[in-house]
């Protein structure tokens, strides 16, 4: 997949050490993750988004090792949210780059199709053809190993009680490294549930010995402005205001948007 994801991993001396996930590369799924947890224990794995880079990680992480497990976090309504807000939009990478070698072998071990590698399918395509069926494929293959989240937006992430400024590795305190992940998350409530008049429910759900952030760029808080740097352009944000989004092409490298000084 033409992508990556940040990982963040806690090493308790009993399992989970020594982990350090990489992009599984085709055929290649089982070594996904280098080293494998000492313990025969279930070690909880958190991933943050359900997108392509997300689901990849997921069957990766799946693949690696028995004991470990996966809750991906998604807050759209479904996996592969954002992707289906440019459905009609025709990848100009083929499927060779956009389907790895853990999402093949989640399709075929699960009966489905695998997609032709050397076209370049729409974003619905896309979902339909490879995304969908591979977040299906995870549940039915690895059953009370995995778990999607949908509508629930990770709000915030922190480790065993540990204020940002407390067990600093650099002064020495490795108090961090063993603790485990505690997440901060909002579930979206459907209309006269638990709460007649509330929208959402924040939780916190922990015990994780790692998480991955595979929660992209395309949110609007995420991506990058049409400005130099990645900054918004001159008036950006009020006509994001104005017109609500949209997906539209726009050049990449920046040429004709230089930053005030050099205008």
């Amino acid at each position: 997949i033409s992508g990556s994801y940040a990982f963040f991993c806690t090493r308790p001396p009993s399992s989970a050490s020594n982990m350090a996930v990489k992009p599984a590369a085709a055929g290649k799924w089982q070594s996904a993750l280098a080293g494998q947890p000492a313990s025969t224990g279930i070690v909880r794995v958190a991933i943050v988004g359900a997108g392509p880079i997300g689901l990849d990680a997921a069957a990766c992480v799946l693949a690696a090792h028995p004991s470990l497990s996966v809750v991906l976090f998604e807050r759209g309504e479904s996996a592969a949210a954002a992707v289906r807000e440019w459905g009609h939009v025709t990848l100009f990478s083929p499927n060779s780059l956009n389907v790895s070698g853990a999402m093949a072998f989640i399709l075929a071990r699960t009966g489905r199709a695998v997609p032709d590698m050397t076209a370049c399918p729409t974003g619905r395509e896309y979902v339909s053809q490879t995304l969908q069926p591979v977040a299906k494929g995870l549940a039915e293959l690895y059953g009370s190993r995995f778990l999607l989240r949908t509508r629930v937006e990770v709000m915030s992430i922190g480790r065993g009680g540990l204020r940002k400024t407390e067990a600093v590795a650099a002064v020495g305190d490795a108090r961090r490294s063993t603790a485990p992940f505690t997440l901060l998350v909002r579930q979206e409530l459907d209309a006269g549930v638990e709460h007649a008049r509330a929208k959402a429910k924040d939780e916190y759900v922990s015990g994780f010995a790692a998480v991955i952030d595979a929660s992209g760029t395309y949110a609007r808080e995420n991506a990058n402005g049409l400005g130099a740097g990645g900054m918004p352009a001159l008036g950006e944000k009020e006509l994001e205001t104005s017109y609500k989004r949209r997906t539209c092409k726009t050049n990449n490298n920046n040429d004709d948007i230089k930053p005030p000084q050099q205008r």
